[in-house]
């Protein structure tokens, strides 16, 4: 049984697309500073993925909100620890008058917390994983 299940389960997950890459995506810093360890303050959204630290979210939906786009709503399977959770978050950029991103705001809609990002090194998803 337990083949029949496993192989039941890798076939649900070649068999699910991949959403592709977001405007989130790349690295996001809670402080910015050459003298902070990244494990303790970097996160990486790429692969339809969010990382930080131990905290592992596959991103299972995205939609959109509003006409700017700036604003998201993701629908994340998480787990830290053999802890597995499943959130809503809303995700919005903060631009100054050029369009540059400033901030990226993590909204939970679940615990209702708020976390602010910064793009202060190389927002490249890559950038030292």
């Amino acid at each position: 049984m337990k083949s029949i299940a496993a192989t039941l389960a890798c076939l649900a997950a070649i068999a699910t697309p991949a959403l592709g890459a977001t405007p989130l995506d790349g690295a996001w810093y809670f402080e910015c500073g050459a003298d902070i360890p990244d494990t303790d303050n970097k996160t990486v959204i790429a692969d339809d993925r969010i990382v930080t630290g131990d905290v592992i979210c596959d991103i299972k939906e995205v939609k959109r909100i509003g006409g700017e786009g700036q604003v998201w709503r993701l629908t994340n399977s998480c787990i830290e620890k053999g802890e597995a959770w499943i959130e809503d978050v809303i995700f919005g950029f903060e631009v100054d008058y050029d369009g540059k991103v400033l901030r990226l705001v993590e909204i939970g809609m679940d615990d209702g917390y708020a976390l602010t990002y910064l793009a202060c090194k190389d927002t490249s998803p890559n950038d030292d994983q």
